[in-house]
């Protein structure tokens, strides 16, 4: 394995504000390329989803092959045994349009689009759910599906920020997953629903969570923007949207709820709105929703208990090609203190970041080294 440092330690001094305090503390940080040394049918780069987990206290890599349709398990240290899970992709116990996944004890959930599925640790289908809406096969309680939609992770990773992992919850027992009332974006009250929801695919039972859209999405209109980034740290599911710099947070057990400004010194805090003529033209609808300044998915770190977020100001085009531009990193304290907003200039990292025991893993899209390894820019910091 092979390890190269590339940039140099960068100082950063502190004294941002955040809801209630600022904080003086000190964090160095430099990114640190890492390549692991691969072979046959693996991947030099996984466009799709990827985590990384701990199996037997080894730290694995774990990404959809779209190219052979199976999972593949790569050590990070570069010395263990990797692996793959061959998927079905046709028959009666297929497996298709993989998305996001998550190791659960023995088995795998895995998103489909518009199917979910449970896997075992061999690549059998145990169980699989058609799009948790009224036209399932199977039948789900507890929310009316003709009035109310569930959102699940779409497995898209967006170009300029992380998607949504799937979130499990209640003893793994279930997920959390976005909802949306039934109908348009354009109807008045279509944000007056509750935010998110359970689903529990053992009872099929669907129980709304009592968290409600910020009331910006009633004052003004921002069209796709609209889609929520969420964590579970404990019983708090931390939750964040586009269109504002504004952290939530609500205790699944007690039900209280705070919100946070986690405010940037790069992007403007609050995203601009489209309007209802703009949104129904398709251009002008794709660009104002790749293109606008965002804020992305907030994720926390175990190992560092820092909270991290990507976001990204105004880009121009009509096209995708430069939405990884003008990218920032966000590192904050459990307080939701800002420590840190580090540009990502280089545009070959990957917004799909992953958090391991070394540090942040930005993939490396164009490793420059060919396709006998995985690469990786690993961001580590140190904190004073």
């Amino acid at each position: 394995m092979a390890i190269k440092h590339f940039t140099g330690l960068v100082l950063i001094c502190i004294g941002l504000l955040s809801c209630t305090k600022s904080t003086d503390k000190e964090i160095k940080h430099n990114f640190t390329e890492k390549h692991i040394p691969i072979s046959g049918s693996y991947l030099s780069y996984y466009p799709l989803d990827c985590v990384i987990y701990v199996e037997d206290g080894k730290e694995m890599f774990a990404g959809f092959n779209h190219l052979d349709h199976s999972i593949d398990f790569i050590s990070l240290d570069g010395k263990g045994q990797n692996s793959s899970i061959a998927l079905t992709k046709d028959g009666p116990d297929k497996v298709t349009n993989v998305g996001p996944f998550t190791m659960v004890s023995d088995s795998i959930i895995i998103n489909g689009n518009y199917f979910m599925y449970v896997v075992d640790k061999q690549g059998r289908r145990l169980q699989h759910y058609n799009a948790l809406s009224r036209h399932s096969q199977v039948s789900f309680s507890g929310l009316d599906l003709d009035k109310y939609r569930i959102n699940l992770p779409d497995g898209i990773v967006v170009q300029a920020g992380k998607g949504n992992d799937l979130i499990v919850a209640h003893q793994k027992n279930s997920l959390i997953v976005p909802m949306y009332r039934g109908g348009k974006r354009t109807q008045a009250d279509f944000y007056d629903s509750n935010a998110f929801a359970y689903v529990n695919l053992l009872h099929r039972n669907i129980e709304p969570i009592p968290v409600k859209f910020p009331e910006e999405y009633n004052k003004e209109f921002y069209g796709e923007l609209d889609r929520p980034g969420y964590t579970l740290v404990g019983n708090k599911l931390v939750y964040n949207f586009p269109v504002s710099s504004t952290i939530y947070t609500y205790d699944i057990e007690t039900g209280e709820q705070s919100s946070y400004n986690a405010d940037s010194r790069f992007v403007p805090n609050q995203t601009s709105p489209t309007t209802l003529a703009d949104y129904e033209d398709t251009r002008k609808q794709t660009k104002h929703t790749a293109h606008s300044s965002q804020f992305f998915r907030i994720t926390y770190d175990p190992y560092r208990k820092h909270y991290y977020r990507i976001q990204k100001g105004q880009t121009e085009g009509e096209s995708l090609q430069n939405v990884r531009n003008n990218r920032y990193f966000t590192v904050m304290d459990e307080n939701f203190n800002v420590l840190a907003e580090i540009p990502i200039e280089d545009s070959n990292y990957s917004s799909n970041y992953l958090i391991g025991r070394e540090g942040v893993y930005f993939p490396l899209i164009d490793n420059g080294m060919g396709q006998n390894n995985l690469s990786f820019a690993v961001l580590k910091f140190e904190e004073k």
